[in-house]
């Protein structure tokens, strides 16, 4: 997020009464949330808007990360496992031995890459293409997805609102 959208995050909040602006405020919010995609940002200051109270404290950036990963983490746990599990590229494997990791970090880079793209609402084709590009592997389109174990499978609709609450065993938790 850059710091004009970081503003229009701020005016918003500042309309409904949930921040008081200060001067150059939009630049420690865009660093604080630099990361997160603007649309996220701008879905979990509505969620806020609409759920805070007015006895609750000011909202602050770390307010709209913990959404913003909350959903996201719902979202992950969503979508079938198969279509989860990082893709084996014949880029990391030596020889038949593939426990031995030629490159660990352009590994961990590649998977976290993966699995940043699938919560984010990425088609798993597209999530390996930005994941071999990031890292660096220079493979195709073809022998990544050949190698992928799982590619059947749709992916859930995101959304950042919460799952209904079944209530009927409720009472055992009184």
């Amino acid at each position: 997020m850059n710091e004009p959208e970081a503003l229009n995050i701020l005016m918003y909040l500042n309309r409904a009464g949930l921040i008081r602006m200060m001067e150059d405020q939009g630049a420690v919010w865009a660093d604080i949330l630099q990361n997160v995609a603007f649309k996220d940002a701008e879905a979990a200051a509505r969620e806020i808007a609409r759920t805070r109270l007015s006895t609750d404290r000011w909202v602050v950036p770390g307010d709209i990360l913990a959404l913003v990963n909350k959903t996201r983490n719902r979202y992950y746990n969503q979508i079938p496992p198969a279509l989860r599990e990082v893709p084996e590229l014949e880029a990391f494997k030596v020889a038949d031995r593939p426990w031995e990791n030629a490159h660990p970090r352009q590994y961990h880079t590649f998977s976290m890459t993966y699995t940043r793209a699938l919560t984010d609402g990425l088609d798993p084709q597209a999530a390996l293409d930005i994941a071999c590009e990031r890292a660096g592997i220079p493979t195709t389109k073809h022998e990544a997805w050949a190698n992928h174990k799982a590619n059947q499978g749709a992916l859930p609709a995101r959304s950042y609102e919460e799952p209904p609450i079944d209530r009927r065993n409720e009472w055992m938790f009184r």
